[in-house]
């Protein structure tokens, strides 16, 4: 599924976002006023809500199945606290694991 939806300033195409309660992954750059190449009103971007993303994580993932967030800011970690589910580790890039820090993962996005 995809929607034309409204974003943070500075979302940029790879971006995950969450939308309200909606946890998705820009396909564009967020429109501007002055600028409606992707088809988005000012402001939205095409955001894909479902499906597996590779995606940079902070934080340690044991298996695949692991949850993970995404903070106010925007960044997917693995700590629960004070942060929105966003999706789960699946076995892609990797095994579905990887060790503590930044790293690439492949993430399903969680279905509301």
């Amino acid at each position: 599924r995809v929607r034309s939806l409204p974003v943070p300033s500075g979302t940029v195409s790879g971006n995950p976002v969450l939308v309200g309660a909606l946890p998705g992954i820009a396909l564009t750059d967020r429109e501007s006023t002055t600028d409606f190449g992707g088809g988005n009103v000012a402001g939205s971007a095409s955001v894909a809500m479902n499906g597996a993303w590779d995606v940079s994580v902070t934080g340690a993932i044991a298996s695949a199945g692991v949850p993970v967030y995404i903070t106010s800011g925007g960044a997917l970690t693995a700590t629960a606290s004070g942060n929105t589910l966003w999706g789960y580790s699946v076995p892609g890039i990797t095994d579905g694991s990887k060790g503590s820090g930044a790293g690439v993962i492949t993430v399903e996005i969680s279905q509301v």
